[in-house]
């Protein structure tokens, strides 16, 4: 620590004696591993640095970033960074910035509790703010996408930055633009709304301006933006529907980012010909969309459920417990397990962009499928396996062999293997944190003839091999 430093971490701390304010650790500050408030501290960060680890707020603790620009990046150990807001905890942003890093612009969660209260004026944010309970934020010239600066990303490069709204949080902004609203709906919760567009709101209340709406929450925007989709996949712009299976929810005359059921349980239940930007009408049990387009997700979120999508596009799946997840003729856009221990078996499907398998989810992948839009760059496994089943044909001169052997290598280690009859086999391996990156060699034997091809996690299949 600098001398400077040192005199004024020592008239911070004079400054706390006088006023009754507990000042944290100045290491805290420094963001080596987190940071952490709790009862009547409070904390201002006025300078650019970047935070490693968890932000944690508690009890009547306030954080104030000013005049400053604020990074945090999450540790090896976890694949994202969070901070939490919990009792009458507070995050001000005052003519500053609260981001993550360039590489990873999506991977910044803030969830509000209780009777915490976030404050932005003339300040960005992002990526997700999920407000609960009472939890409130108040927003003037507020900036919470990733096109605003410092981060500057182009809308068709990425998109991200949403404030979602349950039980009875309250957000309030005035001269403000957000990327995306997602608004939530419980089993007891009824709704009916109309006109949910990407467009300017001089003055707009969720409450007042819906026909119908019993949730506890409300949304109030003055001279504010709600941004346009412009780019194809799990982004977050314009509005999503967060509904329970047993809501009861009409969307009218709207355009909307995501339509997403969560969660059912216990259900076997089949859904087809989910498309995108079409205006369409919908109905399930009590939920209707009519003459609303959805722009990119048709999300499913699932406990010991088995779920069949048949001829549909953009569909976001979330399974956890156990189940058979079937997907036949489709394209999937995001898939994101929890602590899952069934099935996903493709049927000439597609599965795009991006996942997440995480919480010791110990699955098992089956069937044909292809991955696509850089799949192998935006797929994160932490603390959970994959099991993948590879069909393949094995044919001579465009003739199905009648018998052979295969051998999955590993730097010419077998690792796995299968026997082939009439031209068809399928083999499995296992994919771990450690390995699901990793290229394997694929041999395939007919008498003392051998062909190799490489595979991975990441492979299209079936897989095809011709002597």
């Amino acid at each position: 620590m600098s001398m400077s430093q040192q005199r004024r971490f020592l008239l911070l701390g004079v400054v706390a004696l006088l006023l009754g304010t507990a000042v944290p650790n100045l290491a805290q500050a420094t963001g080596t591993d987190g940071l952490t408030l709790t009862g009547n501290e409070a904390l201002t960060i006025d300078s650019d640095r970047t935070i490693t680890g968890d932000i944690a707020l508690s009890g009547n603790s306030v954080l104030t970033i000013k005049n400053a620009t604020v990074r945090v990046t999450h540790s090896s150990e976890n694949p994202r960074s969070n901070i939490t807001l919990k009792g009458n905890a507070k995050l001000v942003l005052e003519n500053a910035a609260l981001i993550p890093p360039q590489e990873n612009p999506d991977n910044l969660y803030v969830t509000a509790f209780d009777n915490s209260h976030i404050d932005i004026r003339n300040g960005t944010f992002i990526n997700v703010l999920n407000l609960v309970n009472n939890a409130s934020i108040t927003g003037i010239g507020a900036q919470i996408n990733s096109s605003a600066a410092p981060l500057n990303i182009p809308e068709d490069a990425g998109a991200f930055g949403i404030v979602q709204l349950a039980e009875n949080a309250m957000a309030d902004f005035t001269d403000s633009t957000i990327g995306s609203f997602a608004l939530f709906f419980g089993p007891g919760d009824s709704a009916k709304l109309s006109n949910l567009k990407p467009q300017r709101y001089d003055d707009f209340n969720l409450k007042r301006d819906s026909e119908q709406f019993s949730g506890s929450y409300n949304i109030i925007l003055k001279n504010s933006n709600v941004l346009p989709v412009k780019l194809k996949g799990p982004f977050e712009r314009s509005w999503a529907i967060f509904v329970d299976p047993a809501s009861k929810v009409t969307i009218k005359n709207s355009s909307l980012n995501k339509l997403v059921f969560q969660q059912f349980k216990n259900e076997t239940l089949s859904f087809k010909d989910l498309q995108l930007d079409v205006p369409q009408r919908f109905d399930f049990r009590d939920i209707h969309l009519e003459n609303t387009t959805i722009a990119n997700e048709w999300g499913f979120f699932g406990e010991n459920s088995n779920i069949t999508v048949e001829n549909s596009r953009g569909v976001w799946l979330w399974p956890m417990g156990t189940g058979n997840w079937v997907f036949k003729k489709s394209m999937m856009i995001e898939f994101d397990p929890r602590g899952f221990t069934g099935t996903l078996n493709f049927d000439n499907s597609e599965w795009a962009n991006a996942g997440e398998v995480f919480e010791g989810t110990a699955m098992k992948i089956t069937g044909t499928l292809k991955t696509t839009q850089r799949l192998n760059e935006h797929l994160a496994l932490s603390n959970s396996t994959i099991k993948r089943e590879f069909p393949f044909t094995v044919s001579k001169k465009g003739r199905p062999v009648a018998s052979f052997s295969a051998n999955i290598l590993d730097q010419g280690i077998s690792i796995a293997k299968a026997r082939g009859a009439k031209g068809a086999a399928v083999i499995s391996l296992l994919f771990t944190p450690e390995n699901y990156k990793k290229q394997f060699s694929l041999e395939v034997k007919i008498g003392v003839v051998t062909k190799k091809m490489k595979i991975d996690l990441f492979s299209t299949t079936p897989l095809k091999i011709d002597f």
